[in-house]
């Protein structure tokens, strides 16, 4: 089910709605092409796989998408046959958050790009913690992958197929990190979407510390850094923060100068006598031992290896990909000017988006720094 906005009072409320920072679920807005009401993205695709926990909405670019524009800050607005995903909470505050998707010829490409952003920004808000009666536990086999990696398909002990989805897994790590075919997994089904969570709860302090004697090392994903901290995880949900003393004893040193989101390092893992752990990368030898990671999923592989960072997902430009929104009759001069731009937009964008589509839309890993 979507909701088609149609008049003023509509666009009204949908704007009173995305401002609303108390909305328990993302809200998608799509734009037909200008002349026509009939969209390009796959509205009935969006229904069916994100319907379930975000509100889906279409509009007429032309007056309508104008409106809609006037109402919401700068840069947010929706039109030109495109779509954007707005988080809950306030939607407005970062713009990288809630990109603009053009189908720049590639309807599909730009409707699956906002499934995986709704149904990120619908794991941000907890919707899939939340357990509805249509979720059953299940038990299954991985089976592979599909759709670029960013699938898992699991055949289920009691018959039938599910689906493991990456946007729901731990993201933005690849799937083939925590999965592998063959594996066993137990997960919540969504019978009516055929979704299967397979995310479990982060192991204890006690359970890492039995895992990891004090001293040993193992290692980490480096999630941020600043000049003088990082935030170190040993598990997708764990995270650790450690100073740059942990890192280098060179006081002049800054730790975004020796370390980048994304890396994975080998960290020693320190007990401290409160029981907390610590980790300490300075005075890690290359010839140690490293013990394997943590499992990010029961039965599957360890979630980090050495020589794999996580690279950062690239996203099209978006204000270069920008359309002109024509409202009312095109005169004849603004006609050659929107083709103009059109062509040179599809110029750029046929160099930024060479390649499979999964490859633009999850991040991959590549070789990199291992070890500090």
């Amino acid at each position: 089910m979507y909701t088609r906005v149609e008049t003023s009072v509509a666009v009204q409320q949908l704007a009173n709605g995305l401002h609303d920072s108390g909305r328990d679920r993302p809200w998608v807005v799509v734009s037909s092409p200008f002349g026509t009401a009939v969209p390009e993205i796959g509205i009935d695709q969006l229904s069916s796989q994100i319907g379930d926990v975000a509100r889906v909405f279409l509009i007429e670019t032309g007056e309508l998408t104008r409106q809609l524009g006037d109402l919401l800050p700068a840069q947010f607005q929706v039109y030109g046959s495109a779509g954007r995903s707005y988080p809950v909470g306030d939607a407005f505050a970062e713009l990288s958050r809630s990109r603009l998707r053009f189908t720049h010829g590639d309807a599909q490409h730009a409707t699956d790009q906002l499934v995986t952003d709704a149904l990120a920004h619908a794991h941000q808000a907890g919707l899939f913690a939340l357990a509805p009666a249509s979720v059953i536990t299940v038990d299954g086999t991985v089976k592979g992958f599909m759709l670029g990696g960013s699938r898992a398909l699991v055949e289920l002990d009691s018959g039938g197929m599910a689906t493991v989805w990456q946007e729901l897994t731990y993201p933005p790590v690849p799937l083939d990190w925590s999965l592998k075919p063959g594996q066993r997994v137990q997960g919540a089904l969504d019978a009516s979407t055929h979704r299967l969570n397979v995310e479990n709860k982060p192991p204890t302090t006690a359970a890492i510390s039995k895992r990891y004697p004090h001293g040993s090392i193992t290692l980490a994903l480096v999630q941020k850094v600043s000049a003088q901290r990082a935030v170190l995880a040993l598990h997708p949900h764990l995270q650790l923060t450690i100073t740059r003393a942990d890192i280098s004893a060179n006081p002049l040193d800054k730790v975004d100068a020796l370390l980048s989101e994304g890396d994975v390092v080998a960290a020693r893992v320190i007990h401290l006598p409160s029981g907390a752990l610590h980790l300490c990368l300075s005075d890690v030898d290359d010839d140690e031992t490293v013990l394997p990671s943590l499992c990010a999923v029961r039965n599957g592989p360890p979630w980090l290896q050495e020589n794999r960072p996580l690279l950062p997902l690239v996203e099209e430009n978006e204000d270069a990909s920008a359309v002109v929104e024509l409202v009312g009759t095109p005169s004849p001069a603004s006609t050659v000017v929107a083709a103009g731009v059109e062509s040179a937009a599809a110029g750029h964008v046929a160099l930024a988006t060479a390649g499979p589509t999964a490859d633009r839309l999850h991040p991959r890993p590549a070789p990199g720094p291992g070890r500090v």
